[in-house]
């Protein structure tokens, strides 16, 4: 059997937009059926220069004669203008192309009929023509059906899947909708709100409405009064509060500055005494003005150690550059103004030790828990326990006016520092020896002048140059004064016996008035 290939029918199947779809039956005979085999169908519509092509694909095997394929293809038609459609059938197997014997010519227009047979394709032996199998028909027919069901099954899904979304947009504009209305009403709830508050605010008093701000560092909304000017020198608005400037003034003492700048932003005023004392209380006020004499003594030096917040007198100066702080035990290079790390942990186990001993002072059998070594010079053993040592302390600074407190041991003259007040005594005692102290620095400054008022207890820097007339003060006040015997200070009498103590710090002279 010689190898052929016919274009049998083509039929419109789809008309949309100005295009055409188009189905195709081929029709190929060859002598080994086993071979793979590639048929393909070039077509040109409307005479153009250029064509396409596409692939048919096996459909069924024809009984005694060949194999039938089918094609689609889509043309674009002019409109009011019939469609030229010209086919073309190859197939190619084992290398070999076999063609048509002649190209197919198709013209179509609108009324036409939909289905075209070509007479070229009408196969000359009619006993195989009448051989085509009819199962081949009803299988074509079948195939039609189920395109056609699930066409409708396509289109009946897209119309679920449309309503679907539409009902979903449906219920979501309704909640939408609802929301609204919601939000609506929660609006003129607050807009009848406002206006009451509107009306009763008109209706007060206005010297009785507070004002209201917001602290810029604490971020709490505030009454305006408590928005205080920093400095007299301070030109811009106040956004920080009360608080959080004596809280900004305290970090500052701690960190051993006396310097201390306003905190507002782009701001570099210096604070006055003045200033410090209205935002602090008394005991950060003295710690200012302790801090600020401190500050006047060339060989004062701060523990570096930020959580401390302590001095002391460093008068071995730079040939010593390691300081150890009295209160922490901080190393600092005074040199370099940096700390000095502890290289190795030193630690030591406590036990309990339940052994008594006679404390020379009280007699009690006391704990020797109790028994501290009073000063880090001190070498004899501890003879009086904590309790005699801190009232031996308070009697010191309450009787006799005295802070350079020695040992009280027998023979031993080492002066407590502070450090060692501060572990034998009261807070309230270790306060009073800290005033007692700073007392006595300022009156080692010479511009340093006390308030002589005496419910005021107060002094300043006065470090202006004396009246010119200083000389021709009071002579009738003057008579009024002595002088301590033992310190030279100046002491007034003002009623009682005259058995006088001299109340100057680190004096406590005792001596008769007249």
């Amino acid at each position: 059997m010689s190898s052929k290939i016919f274009l049998k029918s083509i039929k419109v199947i789809n008309e949309k937009d100005g295009f055409i779809d188009l189905y195709g039956q081929v029709i190929i005979q060859h002598f080994n059926d086993d071979k793979e085999k590639i048929v393909m169908i070039e077509y040109t519509a409307n005479s153009w220069t250029t064509g396409d092509s596409v692939i048919a694909l096996p459909s069924y095997t024809l009984s005694n004669y060949g194999e039938l394929y089918y094609f689609e293809i889509s043309v674009f038609k002019i409109p009011n203008i019939p469609l030229h459609l010209e086919l073309l059938a190859r197939f190619d197997v084992d290398d070999y192309t076999f063609w048509a014997n002649s190209s197919y010519q198709y013209l179509y227009d609108e009324g036409d009929p939909k289905e075209f047979f070509f007479n070229d394709a009408v196969i000359k032996n009619t006993s195989q023509k009448s051989s085509i199998d009819k199962n081949v028909l009803k299988l074509e027919e079948e195939r039609r059906r189920l395109e056609e069901e699930r066409r409708l099954l396509e289109e009946e899904r897209n119309r679920y899947e449309e309503e679907c979304k539409r009902r979903q947009q449906e219920e979501d504009r309704k909640r939408l909708e609802k929301e609204r209305r919601l939000l609506e009403e929660e609006r003129k709830l607050l807009k009848e709100e406002r206006k009451l508050f509107e009306e009763e605010r008109k209706q007060q008093d206005p010297k009785q409405i507070i004002r209201k701000k917001e602290c810029s560092r604490c971020l709490k909304n505030l009454e305006i009064k408590v928005f205080l000017k920093i400095t007299d020198q301070c030109g811009h608005d106040v956004s920080i509060c009360h608080k959080c400037v004596g809280n900004h003034i305290e970090r500052e003492l701690n960190k051993g500055n006396i310097k201390i700048l306003c905190p507002e932003n782009n701001c570099h005023k210096v604070l006055n005494e003045k200033n410090v004392k209205n935002f602090v209380n008394n005991e950060v006020s003295e710690r200012y003005m302790l801090n600020f004499v401190l500050s006047k003594i060339p060989t004062f030096k701060w523990c570096l150690n930020p959580t401390c917040g302590s001095g002391q007198d460093h008068y071995q100066g730079d040939d010593v550059p390691i300081m150890i702080c009295n209160t922490c035990s901080q190393k600092t290079c005074i040199v370099h103004g940096i700390q000095i790390e502890i290289e190795c942990k030193q630690c030591r186990q406590l036990q309990e030790i339940d052994v008594k001993i006679d404390c020379i002072i009280c007699t009690e059998s006391v704990n020797i828990e109790a028994f501290l070594n009073i000063t880090d010079q001190c070498k004899h053993n501890y003879n009086i326990c904590r309790e005699c040592v801190g009232e031996y302390i308070k009697h010191e600074l309450e009787d006799n006016g005295n802070f350079k407190i020695t040992c009280p041991e027998d023979g031993c003259n080492e002066i407590l520092n502070q450090k060692d007040i501060k572990e034998f005594s009261s807070e309230e005692t270790f306060k009073r020896y800290e005033r007692f102290t700073l007392n006595f620095v300022l009156s080692q400054i010479p511009t340093f002048q006390w308030c002589l008022n005496p419910n005021c207890g107060s002094g300043q820097d006065h470090y202006q140059e004396a009246s010119q007339n200083a000389e021709s003060a009071s002579e009738f006040y003057m008579s009024q004064l002595k002088q301590c015997p033992n310190c030279k200070c100046r002491i007034e009498k003002n009623g009682g016996c005259n058995h006088m103590t001299c109340r100057r710090p680190g004096c406590g002279h005792q001596f008769c008035w007249m």
